[in-house]
């Protein structure tokens, strides 16, 4: 606790006066995940004591509910437009990883899995992975599953990826992989969790035991190495970071508020708004707006910031990354050749959209560089997509961009 004093004695407390704080997703009694980077949008909550698959449809947030009722859904991960894996658990004999069919809304098993903490697919490597009580699993396809070999069988719960880089925990070890996990090194740290890479490649997580060690810790080997990078108490999330400052967010809130971001100099600055006084359970990018944002899912609902990052003495706010996006032909009644731009090394989505706002087509995920990076797509208008207007949609953690499109026949 000495520690986390001394934090709040040195914080600055942001501003409310420009910030934002808009609620987003279901009106539920809580929330357990969400999905916002696959179509269609998804959430995992309760309400009256019944777990649902909250799917948006139609600008309408329906719910769907397991035949038990019961089992939290804890992770959501798209397989193909018409399934979604489902982790969903809470100790009992019906855990497990299910599939739910978005036509016919239809459940059924996929895998049982005591506890599931995560099911997700890795874009550095197109491999689907899900971790519960008794380890990591992995599947080439979303139906056959493998235990990870010689990494153990205690509670795996936490997981990321950069570039070729993945980093795991199994019970209180850390395991890396520098090859898109075909190898696993055991890291010399112990007790971590949270794990988060920055869009510059450091790797974040978290100690939270009740010791004097506890707080936020990085590595800037991909986990061959530590350091403390903040102690602190209670720290429940790691969020996206943003010109070098990093979202973070704890189960007990300081200073009237249970989110805040740590600046390049490791000065700790809290977002202030009595929305985020609630034990955070993650903060992610808010993926739907053009401008840097930070969704917040705590104990009250889910929430995202807009216009949050603090001002520098000159009045000047602090310099966003720029992302600048081409395509070639425009119009166009085939192959489209797309150059991007970008200031930052970061991970990006590639989307196209209708005018109804609606995504029409996923056109992948990738590795942002700074510089140029040239990307060739192939749009078949003709047999997949009907003529029109459309927009390409670019999508990092740092910001995002937009491109209209008119596709002919």
């Amino acid at each position: 606790m000495k520690y986390m004093l001394s934090c709040v004695l040195l914080a600055v407390i942001l501003s409310a006066g420009a910030l934002e704080v808009i609620p987003f997703g279901p009106d539920a009694d809580v929330l357990h995940c969400a999905n916002l980077m696959i179509d269609p949008l998804s959430f995992g909550g309760m309400t009256d004591g019944v777990s649902y698959l909250y799917v948006e449809e139609d600008n309408i947030w329906n719910p769907y509910s397991h035949f038990s009722g019961t089992l939290p859904i804890r992770s959501i991960c798209k397989v193909d437009d018409n399934t979604l894996l489902i982790a969903m658990g809470c100790g009992t004999y019906s855990d497990g990883i299910y599939n739910f069919d978005l036509t016919t809304h239809e459940w059924t098993i996929n895998e049982w899995a005591y506890y599931p903490n995560f099911v997700l697919k890795c874009c550095a490597n197109n491999i689907y992975y899900f971790g519960d009580q008794y380890g990591l699993y992995t599947s080439y396809d979303g139906i056959d599953w493998q235990g990870v070999p010689g990494m153990g069988s205690t509670e795996c719960n936490s997981f990321s990826c950069f570039d070729q880089h993945i980093v795991v925990n199994n019970g209180s070890s850390v395991y890396c992989s520098n090859d898109c996990g075909q190898t696993w090194q055991l890291s010399p740290a112990n007790m971590l969790k949270g794990f988060r890479f920055s869009t510059t490649g450091i790797l974040y997580a978290i100690l939270d035991e009740g010791t004097d060690s506890d707080g936020l810790w990085c590595s800037t080997d991909f986990g061959e190495t530590w350091s403390v990078a903040l102690y602190t108490t209670n720290l429940s999330s790691i969020g996206p970071d943003f010109g070098g400052y990093l979202s973070l967010g704890w189960s007990e809130y300081f200073a009237e508020s249970a989110v805040g971001l740590l600046s390049p100099n490791h000065q700790l600055l809290y977002i202030v708004s009595p929305e985020l006084n609630s034990p955070v359970k993650k903060l992610e990018i808010f993926p739907l707006v053009d401008t840097p944002s930070i969704s917040v899912l705590n104990g009250d609902g889910f929430y995202y910031l807009c216009d949050f990052l603090p001002v520098g003495n000159d009045d000047q706010t602090i310099p966003h990354p720029r992302l600048k996006m081409e395509a070639f032909p425009n119009p166009s009644r085939g192959e489209i050749a797309i150059k991007i731009e970008s200031s930052q090394a970061a991970p990006a989505q590639l989307s196209l959209y209708n005018l109804k706002g609606q995504r029409v087509k996923e056109l992948g995920t990738f590795s942002l560089n700074q510089g140029d990076t040239n990307l060739s797509k192939h749009l078949n208008p003709g047999s997949s997509l009907p003529a029109g207007i459309y927009f390409l949609r670019l999508e990092s953690p740092l910001v995002s961009q937009n491109l209209k499109l008119l596709l002919l026949e």
